[in-house]
Parts: structure tokens; sequence; C-alpha cells
């Protein structure tokens, strides 16, 4: 009988042995989306951390001159009420960004960004391959004003001395309750034309990469267009207190007084571009562009308009600050609407930049808009596509429309 025990009780905790051991194992083969933390005790658990990281953009249209363009934008460590429990580290690069091309087999590395032509890609963390803008390598960046916080790294060769620094954007963890403290920074970046030229004749499609460091290695990619018209219009889908809007960002130069002749490039005027004869040597003004902007099927959020001011006697704007843009009422009212069609006016100086959020109310909907710009000796006139401007079409040119008419 004491044999049948001391059999059972064996057999017992070889089992309960190797209950354990499976866990254990099991444990070890299931941690490749986890991270590992060590406690005081030498006791080790793993930890998976939610990552919330968004952007305030994900496309935009920005203006191009003397060479350069700037984008202003922000990022945030949070999604709506999550906020992610770990720090971050990221960086804004165009040129520290390793590019790739398809060379019919497989997708290698640029070696020679100045000569390449074609398609460009970038490589997210699964290694899957990104297409961005095809004129991103004729570009370089500079972050040239930053609001947050930032980390200054060592730069080791191989024997691990320290050869230089760089720094890199950084969000530090701050509890708060069952989460954490919701943080943001703003952030403009200047991007510089490798090889600068008078006047880009088309559009120009580069992508502003920023890639996260810590606590995984992401890729987020802003998709720009470069436009050397003084002012451009760019659309979003964006998010106001868990509400899906849609954004229309506007963009002007910093000088307006470009001038067109037919043959030779003036540096004290700016511009010179063959190609827009019409304008006939006439300059661009430094008066503000107007702006209408005519939506169907959405309301303007008007309490944004808080912070573009719009002056008190009426449709009169000669007294009022005309370097910042403002509102030209009609009626005394910022909007006016007619069933689901809403109009709003708008007087923009150069060097402006300024956001509209609209709330779809309907499956179909629109915004388009009449441009008109001052030219020397002709006063304010249409800016379409005869001077450089825009294709109007019934003397508007849309902006955005849902859903798209190539969809």
């Amino acid at each position: 009988m004491n044999k049948r025990k001391f059999f059972a009780r064996t057999l017992i905790m070889l089992f309960t042995l190797s209950v354990f051991l499976f866990l254990l194992v099991s444990n070890s083969l299931t941690t490749t989306s986890t991270r590992f933390v060590k406690q005081d005790k030498d006791e080790i658990y793993a930890r998976y951390t939610a990552l919330y990281f968004r952007t305030s953009i994900k496309e935009a249209a920005v203006a191009y001159e003397n060479g350069k363009a700037y984008i202003s934008f922000e990022v945030f460590n949070y999604e709506g009420t999550w906020v992610t429990q770990r720090d971050i580290e990221y960086k804004v690069r165009i040129d520290e960004v390793d590019y790739y091309r398809n060379d019919g087999s497989n997708y290698v590395p640029i070696e020679n960004k100045a000569t390449h032509t074609g398609p460009v890609y970038v490589k997210d963390v699964w290694g899957n391959n990104v297409e961005v803008g095809k004129d991103t390598l004729k570009y370089d960046s500079d972050l040239i004003e930053f609001q947050g916080e930032s980390v200054t790294r060592d730069i080791l060769d191989g024997e691990g001395n320290k050869t230089g620094e760089y720094t890199n954007q950084y969000f530090t963890y701050e509890p708060l309750g069952a989460t954490g403290v919701s943080k943001s920074h703003k952030l403009t970046v200047e991007l510089n034309r490798i090889n600068p030229i008078e006047t880009l004749g088309e559009d120009e499609k580069v992508s502003l990469v920023i890639e996260l460091v810590q606590p995984y290695r992401q890729i987020y990619v802003i998709d720009l267009t470069i436009s050397d018209k003084i002012i451009t219009f760019a659309s979003n889908d964006s998010e106001k207190f868990e509400t899906a809007l849609e954004t229309i960002k506007c963009q002007t130069v910093n000088v307006f007084s470009h001038t067109y002749n037919t043959d030779t490039y003036n540096t004290e005027n700016r511009v010179t571009v063959s190609k827009y004869d019409n304008l006939n040597g006439k300059k661009y003004l430094s008066e503000g562009v107007l702006v209408e902007f005519v939506f169907d099927g959405l309301y303007l959020d008007e309490n944004h308009l808080g912070t573009i001011h719009m002056p008190s006697n009426g449709s009169s704007y000669s007294n009022i600050d005309i370097t910042q843009p403002f509102i030209i009422p009609q009626n005394g009212d910022a909007v006016t609407y007619n069933d689901n069609t809403g109009t709003l006016r708008m007087y923009v100086p150069q060097a402006s930049e300024f956001e509209l959020y609209f709330l779809p109310i309907a499956e179909q909907y629109s915004v388009k808009v009449n441009i008109k710009v001052s030219l020397e000796e002709i006063g304010y006139t249409l800016y379409d596509d005869s001077i450089a401007g825009y294709t109007h079409i019934d003397d508007y040119y849309t902006i955005m429309s849902h859903p798209d008419s190539n969809d």
C-alpha cells in the first residue's frame, strides 16, 4: 500500500511540474509583441503598451517661394481619451530617411538621390513598401520652430567614441489617473529645394516622414503638394470632440508682388515666367486676395471663426488691420445660408495661414472658391489659369468634393 501511495504522489508531482514547465515555455513563446520590465526581485513579466500618436494633418498644400516652402502642424501623444503610457521619441526628416526604388523584381535602396527618377518608396515597421511623393528627393528639410520636449543623443563611431550629437523630439509620459497627461507639440518645417528654380511650372508632390524611435518603430507620412501659386488650399479629415469634420487649410506666400515678363528672371521682383504672357509684365499688388467660399451639404464651425477677425462697421474693411486675414460680413453676418448652401467671404493678405472646419450634414458635399487677386493697372481680377492661377469653372474652383469624382 505504501508503494502505491508513493507511486501516486510521484505521478501527481510529475504532472504538476509538467504543467508548470508547459506554462513557462508558452509564455516565453508569446512575447513577440510585448516589452519586458525587470522588477526589484528579478521577477520578469511581459507588458504590451498601446501606441496612440497622431498628427494634425495627413496632407496639405504649401506655397513655394524663393526655393522654399513651409508647413506647420501639431503631433499628439493621445487619441481621444487614450494616452500612450510610455515615453515617445520621434524625428521629422526628409533627407535622413532610407528611400527605395523598384528595380523590376525587388525594392532596393536608392543610391543616387540626385539622379533618381520614378516612384519613391519608404518601408514601414512591417517591411512593407509605402509610396511617397515623387518629388520628395528634390528637397531637404529643417525644423525651424518647435514647441515641445526634445532629447539629445550621442553619435558614436564603431569603437564607441562620441563623434557628434543629434536631437530628436520627445514626449515624456506623465501618469494621471488610469491613463496619463495628454500632450501636443507644435512644429514648423522649412522645405528647401536642393536645386532652386524660379518657378515650378507644375505642382510638386513631396512627403514628410515622421519616424518613431520609441517605444516602437513606426512611420507616419504627411503628403504635401508644393505649389508656386500665391494662394494654396488643402482639404483633410479631422476630428474635434470625437466629431468627424472636414478641414480646409489655406496658405499664402510671403510676398505677392511677383512680376511675369517674357524672357528674363528679375530677382528684385521675385519671379519671371514666360509661360504666363497674359500678365503682360503686370505685377501682383500687395493687396490681399479676395476669396468667396461656397459650401454645399456642410455647416461651418463658426466658433472657430472667432480666431479670424471681422470688422464691426458692416462690409467696409478700410479701417482694420489688413495684415491679418479677416471676414467680409454680409448684412452683418459672417456666414449666410440658403438651404444647405453657405457662403463665407474673406480678405486674405500675404503671409497668411488659417483653417476652416466643416461638419457634413449630407452624404454629398463640396467646397468651392471664387478667387480674385489685385493686378497692377487692372485691379481685382479672377485668379484663373490665364494669370498663373486656378482653373475656374463657372467662376469657381472646387477645393473638395465628396464623394470624389474619381471614386
